[in-house]
């Protein structure tokens, strides 16, 4: 009988396509997770730009409703108020709102009588957002999410407008080391 030679892959041959295998599956993994985080921070972002336009629009609405905590608004615009800037490094706590003089509040409305508040940020009613910045539903607590007004001005000339602050500040999964900070400034002109 003849013999027929035969032919396989040698080790060499194996290892290499498994490791080209195994790099390509680890890539396209990668790829998908990082187009997933992308997709979380992009979602985070959308709910904190509502959470903050719902803040501007509620300070608009007792502006135009001549609303008593309008002129309450109005009365913490005074020049002892330090405008925070977002470091670029961690998320302010409560206590650095309340020691650094930014007074911070943010506006809720009571679930109970559907009267609006204004909540001044301290230790009880403020601490870090576990997934994005926001006022939770019963309008008691902030996570990350923290208004300023100060008068607004035209060189030296005061103006019959104020400059409503809105921070927010998050850890962000695409970002793992950096929060994520947004910030918006709304002019707003008395009446």
């Amino acid at each position: 009988m003849k013999k027929t030679s035969q032919r396989g892959d040698t080790l060499i041959e194996l290892v290499l396509a498994f490791a080209i295998f195994s790099i390509a599956a680890v890539s396209a993994i990668a790829i998908m997770n990082r187009g997933i985080a992308i997709s979380q921070h992009s979602l985070e972002t959308t709910l904190v730009r509502q959470q903050m336009d719902g803040q501007a629009e509620t300070i608009r609405y007792l502006r135009d409703t001549s609303n008593p905590l309008w002129d309450s608004l109005k009365n913490r615009a005074d020049d002892s108020t330090t405008l925070a800037p977002l470091a670029p490094t961690t998320c302010p706590g409560a206590s650095d709102i309340v020691t650094n003089n930014l007074h911070g509040f943010f506006i809720a409305r009571d679930t109970s009588t559907s009267e609006f508040l204004i909540t001044d940020v301290d230790a009880g009613n403020f601490s870090q957002p576990s997934s994005y910045a926001y006022v939770d539903k019963d309008n008691s607590h902030a996570y990350g999410l923290w208004v300023q007004v100060a008068r607004a001005e035209d060189g030296n000339k005061p103006l019959k407008a104020y400059d409503i602050y809105i921070h927010a500040c998050w850890q962000s999964v695409a970002m793992a080391n950096i929060p994520a900070t947004l910030g918006t400034i709304v002019r707003i002109y008395d009446k």
